[in-house]
C-alpha cells in the first residue's frame, strides 16, 4: 500500500515536470509583420529572452525593458522613468502566455483631482505557431474613469515573424 503511495505521487510529480516543459518557448527576436488597424503603425521589434517562466521582453519602440515571471502571481513591474506604477498577472493557460496588467497613474503631490489619469487594463496573449516561427500578440486596452464603468475598449492584434533564435 505504502509502495502504491509513492508511486501515484512520482507520477503525479512526473506529469507536473511534463506539463511545465510543454510550454511554448518564445525566446528569439521577433518584428511585427501584421498589424491591425489598432496597432501602433511602425517597425516593431521585441527581443524576447525566456528562462523557464521567466521573461524578458526588450521592446525598440518603446525603448524599454519588461520583466514578467509567468506563476500567476500578482507583482508589480517595474518600469524606470515613468510616473506610472503597474501591476501584473503572468501565466500559462495551455501553450499561450496571458499577461494581465493594471496601470495606475503616480502623480505628483498636489495634482488636481481632474487632471489624475484613470487606470488602465490590458489583457495580453501570445500564442506562438506550431513551427516556432510566428507569434501573435492579442490585446484588450480597456480604460475610464473610475470606479464606475463603462471603459473605453480596444483590441489590436500583432503578427511577428521569428528572425533568430537569440
Amino acid at each position: 500500500m505504502k509502495n502504491s503511495c509513492y508511486l501515484l505521487l512520482l507520477g503525479l510529480a512526473f506529469s507536473e515536470v511534463a506539463s511545465a516543459s510543454s510550454e511554448a518557448n518564445l525566446t528569439g527576436t521577433w518584428v511585427a509583420t501584421q498589424l491591425d488597424r489598432n496597432a501602433v503603425k511602425h517597425d516593431i521589434r521585441v527581443l524576447i529572452t525566456q528562462k523557464g517562466n521567466d521573461f524578458l521582453f526588450e521592446r525598440d519602440l518603446w525603448q524599454d525593458k519588461l520583466e514578467y515571471i509567468a506563476d500567476g502571481t500578482k507583482r508589480q513591474l517595474h518600469q524606470i522613468g515613468t510616473r506610472f506604477v503597474t501591476y501584473y498577472t503572468a501565466k500559462w493557460e495551455g501553450e499561450s502566455l496571458i499577461i494581465d496588467k493594471k496601470i495606475d497613474a503616480s502623480p505628483p503631490p498636489n495634482t488636481p483631482s481632474w487632471f489624475i489619469t484613470p487606470s488602465r487594463y490590458i489583457h495580453e496573449v501570445w500564442s506562438i505557431s506550431a513551427d516556432g516561427m510566428s507569434l501573435t500578440n492579442m490585446n484588450t486596452f480597456k480604460s475610464g474613469k473610475p470606479p464606475k464603468p463603462p471603459y473605453k475598449k480596444i483590441r489590436s492584434t500583432l503578427v511577428y515573424t521569428k528572425v533568430d533564435n537569440r
